[in-house]
């Protein structure tokens, strides 16, 4: 079976986009290097390991794009749930930004152009929406029948684990490797409300644990680990509920960044409406997460063999 053109196009732009990903990297890396101190009073005293971090991921995350984009046009099936996993992060972040950058207060100034920031949000909101786009078209192309066909020949839709559950098992093994933020800035949320300090090193290497047995227990189809899971995105759902609308939440956000210990800019009203708007994201995909986790149930348990064919 030949390639399909939607196939051989997604290919070549995840890969033009992981080569981009790749030298912003590269570049932000040689920045650190040789930027000197310069470099590092912009990112604040305690910057310099969370953006090593940061660039370090980015990195990370790039090479892999470069490999499942090549493997796209050798159709092997891992390189096709990798352009699932990166569509629904891209889904997934792009929206969440475009909210954000929607949200965000217009200050009255104007480039030296005569370009008003309006109007520059105006464009990369819409840049946003694309790349959200682009992101979701990746989802239903690779999870659809004809594609899993076209990379691994016909499956038997009783014996595969089911593609979405692959999707949720990887975001939540993706989401474990985010805890060294969390242990960096020693500040998290939980159960909507802040908490820093050692009890947030608590918080965060407890999620760790249950997001990284979740996500490799859906892997093999673990009955608990799908439990787990949704235990775990309930959490999610609450927490994020929880932080926009209990009383104070312009506060809370303001000590999160008075808790970091790196200088980015102190928040205003509609910053912290921007970031509400994104914990009310966050809770939609929580709750989407449960729904598939709950109606994919049966992939868990197996039918056992009947009497017949148990006793021949």
């Amino acid at each position: 079976m030949s390639r399909s053109i939607s196939v051989t196009l997604s290919g070549i732009i995840a890969l033009l986009g992981s080569l981009l990903m790749l030298l912003a990297g590269a570049a932000g890396a040689a920045a650190m290097a040789f930027g000197g101190n310069s470099a590092a009073a912009g990112r604040g005293a305690a910057g310099g390991p969370f953006f090593a971090f940061s660039l370090g991921f980015l990195l990370l995350v790039s090479l892999w794009g470069v490999g499942a984009s090549i493997g796209i046009f050798f159709r092997a099936n891992w390189a096709r749930v990798s352009l699932i996993i990166f569509g629904t992060f891209l889904a997934i972040g792009c929206l969440s930004g475009s909210a954000a950058i929607f949200l965000l207060p217009t200050p009255s100034l104007t480039q030296s152009g005569g370009i008003s920031f309006a109007t520059v949000r105006v464009w990369i909101g819409i840049v946003y929406l694309l790349l959200a786009g682009l992101g979701i078209w990746w989802v239903f192309l690779f999870a659809s029948k004809s594609v899993r066909v076209e990379f691994s020949g016909p499956v038997s839709e009783d014996d595969a684990r089911p593609t979405i559950i692959s999707i949720i098992a990887w975001l939540l093994i993706v989401g474990a490797a985010s805890t060294p933020v969390i242990l960096w800035f020693r500040v998290t949320f939980f159960l909507g409300l802040l908490v820093t300090g050692w009890a947030s090193i608590l918080v965060g290497v407890s999620l760790f644990a249950v997001q990284l047995y979740a996500g490799v227990g859906l892997l093999r189809l673990n009955p608990r680990s799908r439990s787990l899971a949704i235990y775990y995105s309930g959490y999610g759902l609450l927490n994020a509920l929880l932080a926009y609308v209990l009383p104070g939440r312009d506060a809370r956000f303001a000590a999160m960044y008075a808790a970091m210990r790196v200088q980015f800019p102190q928040p205003t009203a509609g910053m912290s409406s921007a970031y509400g708007a994104m914990m009310l994201i966050t809770a939609v995909f929580m709750l989407v997460q449960i729904y598939f986790l709950v109606a994919n149930r049966a992939a868990f348990y197996p039918a056992l063999p009947d009497a017949a064919s148990a006793n021949p």
